[in-house]
């Protein structure tokens, strides 16, 4: 499920007085949002990590197979 969607049904639960609830979702959301931007900030320093070492950290296996 979406952090949007749970969002979403946070809103319908807070219409409804449900306030409990509401959190509930709200905190759902929260968590999903700040697993996401961890995967996100993993992969984009994966890339810039391969990209400086084949830039400045000597050879990879590329190089060392003559391609």
């Amino acid at each position: 499920m979406k952090a949007n969607e749970l969002e979403a049904q946070a809103e319908d639960a807070r219409v409804r007085n449900n306030y409990s609830m509401a959190k509930q979702l709200d905190r759902k959301a929260e968590k999903l949002r700040e697993k996401d931007s961890i995967n996100k900030e993993d992969i984009v320093a994966g890339i810039f990590s391969e990209l400086f070492k084949r830039l400045f950290g000597g050879s990879s296996k590329n190089d060392q197979h003559g391609w």
